[in-house]
């Protein structure tokens, strides 16, 4: 019996479950900076967009407790800047740079702008 235990756990060790390199990636959505994103995006009327530091200090001031610091939306900043262009290369948002749409699948440097696909200026 002891020696079936062994093997299994031998066995969960030598080979770990690992996704294949072909699995859809996961859903945007699945992250809340996403979602919020997305929803602040869908607040503003057409033709407008909004930076990566509005959806950062948005973000962290739905999420401030009473002794947070006042740039905690600082802690939330690159993350932001990531989603959007997790975003962006899903289809599900467009990043202005210069005020054309960037190309996401290059790194986009500098100040950027975000905005629902159609809705860019």
């Amino acid at each position: 019996m002891i020696a079936d235990d062994e093997d299994k756990r031998m066995s969960d060790t030598a080979h770990p479950k690992e996704n294949p390199p072909d699995d859809p990636p996961d859903d945007p959505l699945d992250d809340p900076l996403a979602g919020a994103t997305l929803a602040l995006l869908a607040e503003r009327p057409p033709g407008t967009s909004v930076t990566p530091e509005e959806v950062a200090r948005t973000f962290a001031a739905a999420r401030a407790k009473p002794g947070d610091p006042p740039d905690l939306w600082r802690r939330y900043l690159q993350a932001a800047r990531q989603q959007a262009l997790h975003l962006a290369r899903a289809g599900r948002l467009v990043i202005l740079r210069k005020g054309k749409p960037a190309d996401p699948s290059h790194r986009v440097k500098g100040v950027i702008r975000l905005t629902l696909p159609g809705r860019e200026t």
